[in-house]
């Protein structure tokens, strides 16, 4: 059997190795605890930056979609102008037209009354020649025929100028209504667009204030796991720490009763 002393330094000796086997493990454990606590760190970082990114790219949707927007806007209100004034020009050109209708009608009414008076006239001079008396008979019959394709032919002058102003005004009419159509539909268009970019932002908005309530959350979520995880890295170097304490005085303790029990103190 070994001499007392040398079972005290192998009592000595094992105290030393399984403390510092303690302290050791603790501090494996507590880097362990900081790694993992700079990992979430790192996954908190990450996850704001790709919140911010997400939001800038959301951002650059929303400028688009509103400067797409204000083209098309540009577009249909040139469009809705431009289609005013056509519409402007078709109902001056028709005006214009129906002037010309009433001066020719006009014209050619009093056309109409020259020749006949011109024929009453030649009549009248001839029957006077002849010494024919104009108030009676065949010579008031002519005259008289003369008035009536006289009025004849002003009929037909007032019928032809009241159905090319009838066609004229219906033209104008159908034109004014067809471009009134016309302009709703576009001012329907701009409303449609409007809305639905206004939809789209909202949206593109609303994507944006979730990006960031998700990116916060992960924040705060990997800040308190970064703190338990501190926390813990604290308590293993300090549970090692204690524990090799512990079995130094433990194994002292030991040692000091071996040396006592056989009688080397």
């Amino acid at each position: 059997m070994a001499d007392p002393v040398t079972w005290i330094y192998v009592l000595a000796a094992a105290t030393a190795v399984s403390a510092y086997s303690s302290y050791e493990t603790g501090k494996g454990q507590q880097r362990a605890m900081n790694k993992n606590a700079d990992l979430a760190r790192v996954e908190g970082m990450h996850a704001q930056e790709m919140a911010e990114r997400n939001n800038e790219l959301l951002a650059l949707d929303i400028t688009r979609a509103e400067e797409i927007n204000e083209l098309n806007q540009k577009i249909i209100s040139a469009d809705i102008e431009f289609e005013k004034q056509q519409e402007a020009r078709r109902q001056t050109l028709i005006e214009t037209d129906k002037e010309r209708v009433d001066r020719a009608s006009t014209e050619s009414r009093e056309e109409v009354g020259r020749e006949a008076s011109r024929i009453r006239a030649r009549q009248r001079a001839v029957f006077a020649s002849r010494g024919i008396n104009i108030s009676m008979g065949t010579p008031m019959s002519l005259l008289a025929e003369v008035g009536e394709d006289e009025q004849r032919l002003m009929g037909r002058i007032a019928f032809n100028e009241s159905s090319a102003l009838t066609d004229l005004v219906t033209e104008a009419d159908i034109s004014a209504t067809q471009s009134e159509r016309f302009l709703g539909k576009l001012t329907g268009e701009k409303a449609v667009i409007g809305r639905q970019t206004t939809e789209t932002v909202r949206r593109l908005r609303k994507e944006q204030q979730i990006q960031t309530f998700r990116g916060a959350t992960v924040v705060a979520q990997r800040a308190i796991q970064q703190d338990i995880y501190t926390s813990r890295a604290r308590e293993a170097r300090k549970a090692g720490f204690t524990t090799a304490v512990s079995t130094v005085l433990g194994g002292s303790a030991k040692t000091y009763k071996f040396g006592y029990d056989t009688e080397l103190w």
